[in-house]
């Protein structure tokens, strides 16, 4: 339930890709049916199915098996975080295929967080600056999009709570976390 909250908190907004109004979500903690990517009709609330990401990507070996963080850039593209690999993908809203982002010969891992699971989140702001938190790690992080390299903001466990996700406006960055919004 909690990554419900999550997930359609931060994609509230419509898809740039559909005149309904619509969000994605992706129930990564549920005891059932784990990491399918879903559409929401936030007009009825009715879910449908649009990917099981607990089978491989095309074209890579790896099954992800903990995704979490989802997030548009400014030109429409879906990003999405791997928990349990730190890996970072896009993926097609439409049919759920992913493809994970090549750093240079490491793909899987691409971002290089710490191996214990971080509960991760990740946001565009208006600016088109792709940051990553960790909820675990209580870390903030700038991302570079293009390749998933990470820059830690400020020091290691410098945001003090546990804050799994993120939004951002105008008005600035806000976390969702275990405790509250932030």
């Amino acid at each position: 339930m909690r990554l419900w909250t999550l997930a359609i908190a931060l994609l509230l907004v419509a898809s740039p890709l559909a005149a309904q109004p619509m969000a994605f979500a992706v129930n990564s903690d549920a005891a059932e049916n784990p990491d399918r990517l879903l559409r929401v009709d936030l007009g009825n609330g009715q879910t449908s199915v649009i990917a099981n990401f607990a089978t491989p990507l095309s074209g890579n070996a790896a099954t992800l098996g903990d995704i979490e963080g989802l997030a548009f850039d400014g030109s429409g593209t879906l990003y999405a975080i791997d928990d349990d690999t730190k890996t970072l993908l896009t993926i097609n809203p439409t049919t759920g295929s992913g493809q994970i982002i090549a750093n240079g010969n490491l793909r899987i891992g691409n971002t290089r967080l710490p191996a214990a699971p971080q509960d991760p989140g990740i946001t565009f702001t208006c600016d088109g600056e792709m940051l990553l938190v960790t909820g675990v790690g209580r870390s903030l992080f700038r991302v570079n999009p293009a390749n998933a390299q990470t820059d830690l903001i400020g020091t290691a466990g410098s945001l003090g709570v546990e804050i799994t996700d993120l939004a951002a406006s105008i008005q600035g960055i806000f976390g969702l976390g275990v405790e509250g919004l932030y």
